[in-house]
């Protein structure tokens, strides 16, 4: 069978790499993969995980059939590169990587500090222009950032390893108490439809924590994380937050400060494009709940202008998550580690079959591009 242009042929080992990261980054705007890196994502994917794609291309719809095949294609080479699944050698290579992730130990743990980890269900639902919805699984870590940026010339001195991955400075927007505090919030995100376009002022804090997902054998699946403000450096529960939102391979793109009234709705201009069928001029209607010092769950709705205006039942799309705190095994040993290959690729293959459903793109008149993020970080 044919594949589409857009689709990767695994068989075809030359062009592999390339025909995958042309298509991630159509799936993925404004990011960057290299071939070799986009080859990986399959070789990463086949390495823990043998059944996304199966559960996936058992659902039905027009770009079903290449996705089946696509799945067939990477069932071969997984017997070529890592033996049958259940193999010696393919289970030896979990059970390693099982061990090394059990073993890593929390950057306080000489003074009792503990890892802190969550699962998060995402639930997907689409209502236009035909109903859509899907759910995934994210594992989460939370970490306290420095109170300052790495050294000049030492950029990854505050990258933070976990039992799930890595949580490095380059995939967030900030990465320091002394960062946020200098963040330069972008102004086109006013709160409310015709907001007074404002940029927003966060109230003083002594401590910053980060709730995110990690990155993990070069890969990372994060369209959202949390930044949990707190007043005093000894407090225990958050007296705001910020939301970081970004794309299917990790890359964050826009922060959105909750203010004083942590449980307050936001209304903000989405701010950048996260798939080809979201617009950055989009309205997202954000609620985050916190119990205690934990996140509980946020809320996610999202409108084209004329619906907002609307009202607020008005949304075509939404994403709800779901926090559960989780232990270490729960998260890390061989039967509950989810890669984050596993969720770019699906993230990608969903975004592949609402094309073929007939999901019309948007026509994005603002292209939030590398310059208006360096103003955004870097002030103006």
């Amino acid at each position: 069978m044919d594949l589409p242009s857009n689709m990767i042929n695994v068989n075809d080992k030359n062009g592999r790499g390339k025909e995958l990261a042309k298509a991630l980054l159509a799936a993925f705007a404004e990011s960057y993969i290299s071939d070799e890196h986009a080859e990986q994502l399959i070789h990463s994917y086949l390495e823990h995980d043998g059944q996304t794609l199966d559960r996936y291309t058992h659902h039905t719809g027009g770009g079903s059939a290449e996705f089946r095949q696509l799945a067939e294609d990477v069932k071969r080479e997984k017997i070529l590169v890592l033996g049958p699944p259940g193999s010696v050698e393919h289970t030896e290579k979990k059970l390693q990587k099982e061990k090394e992730r059990l073993a890593v130990p929390h950057p306080e743990a000489a003074t009792g500090g503990q890892w802190q980890f969550y699962t998060c269900q995402a639930i997907h639902s689409r209502r236009q222009p035909k109903t859509q919805k899907h759910d995934g699984i994210v594992h989460w870590v939370r970490v306290v950032l420095p109170e300052h940026d790495a050294p000049f010339l030492h950029p990854h001195a505050h990258d933070i390893e976990t039992p799930i991955g890595w949580v490095k400075a380059n995939d967030h927007m900030a990465f320091s108490n002394d960062a946020i505090r200098k963040y330069k919030f972008n102004d086109h995100y006013p709160n409310g439809v015709n907001g007074s376009h404002e940029p927003p002022v966060l109230p003083p804090f002594e401590r910053m924590e980060l709730i995110t997902p990690a990155r993990y054998d070069g890969f990372r699946f994060a369209p959202v994380a949390l930044f949990a403000g707190y007043t005093r450096k000894d407090d225990t529960t958050p007296s705001f937050y910020i939301m970081e939102s970004g794309n299917g391979l990790g890359f964050p793109k826009v922060l959105y400060p909750s203010g004083l009234d942590i449980e307050n709705t936001r209304l903000m201009k989405a701010g950048y494009k996260a798939t080809p069928f979201t617009s950055s001029e989009s309205f997202y209607l954000l609620k985050t709940t916190f119990n205690g010092n934990d996140p509980s769950h946020i809320s996610i709705k999202i409108y084209r202008q004329e619906e907002i205006e609307q009202g607020e039942e008005n949304y075509h799309l939404s994403l709800e998550l779901t926090f559960e705190s989780s232990t270490l095994e729960e998260v890390a040993s061989i039967d509950n580690f989810i890669p984050p290959a596993s969720q770019v690729l699906l993230a990608f293959l969903r975004i592949q079959e609402l094309g073929h459903l007939g999901i019309p793109k948007a026509v994005d008149p603002h292209r939030h591009n590398v310059i208006d993020t360096i103003k955004e970080k870097f002030g103006r």
